[in-house]
């Protein structure tokens, strides 16, 4: 009798410490989730900081195409200025 409730009492032991390894592996399974969720986030944080990049790369090419053309168009001004002055130039010199 006394050998039956030995083992009766050692299977309890037993048992509780395998529900304390199962809620060990409950735990670690939600760790690990919580994990993932948070290595997702960062990754479309990642992804967002790029798109900005590119957008941003984007954005500076067609800053840099229109200040090329400002300059070609302010060339081409200066240009058609300096014909003006010249021509008011002869027409004041022809007229005096």
């Amino acid at each position: 009798m006394e050998a039956i409730g030995s083992i009766s009492h050692t299977m309890d032991e037993v048992n509780s410490h395998t529900g304390a390894i199962a809620e060990a592996i409950t735990q670690q399974g939600d760790a690990t989730n919580e994990i993932s969720a948070n290595i997702l986030a960062a990754s479309d944080g990642t992804m967002a900081v790029s798109q900005g990049i590119a957008s941003l790369s984007e954005a500076m090419n067609e800053a840099t195409g229109s200040v090329f053309e400002v300059t070609e168009k302010a060339s081409k001004v200066d240009g058609d200025l300096n014909e003006v002055h010249d021509t008011l130039e002869r027409f004041f010199h022809d007229v005096a």
